[in-house]
């Protein structure tokens, strides 16, 4: 994956945030942490970088002046296609020889398992069982 987008000057990392700004235009910084479920200090940087590669263009929020809120650029809308593509040839590579049943299950699993990662974080990192 890395390979694939090394010529557009992104790595893996990246792939999420540009695809959640992409699906929620103008959400702000705290909202795709939260989305993503990423702390906030990798959030800014990650979004300080793709800022400055031009694929992302921070606003300050018109009603209140501490939010900035993410669009991404026409720079950043052409790649989304190709953000895809990886993703789609990596969820192959990764599920090739599995049958359509044993991928469902596999991709659920991974889904329930984030999902349970996810509450736990919210838990203050606590077992509640």
């Amino acid at each position: 994956m890395e390979k694939d987008l090394a010529e557009l000057e992104i790595g893996s990392g990246h792939q999420p945030f540009l695809l959640a700004i992409y699906v929620t235009d103008g959400m702000s910084q705290d909202e795709l942490s939260n989305v993503l479920n990423i702390d906030k200090a990798t959030t800014a940087r990650a979004i300080k970088g793709l800022v400055e590669l031009g694929y992302v263009v921070r606003k300050r929020d018109s009603g209140d002046k501490r939010i900035h809120r993410l669009s991404l650029t026409p720079e950043g809308k052409e790649i989304i296609p190709v953000l895809k593509k990886t993703r789609t040839l990596w969820t192959k590579v990764l599920t090739a020889g599995l049958a359509e049943n044993e991928r469902d299950f596999a991709l659920d699993l991974l889904k329930r398992m984030a999902e349970n990662a996810k509450v736990f974080k919210e838990n203050g990192f606590r077992q509640k069982f």
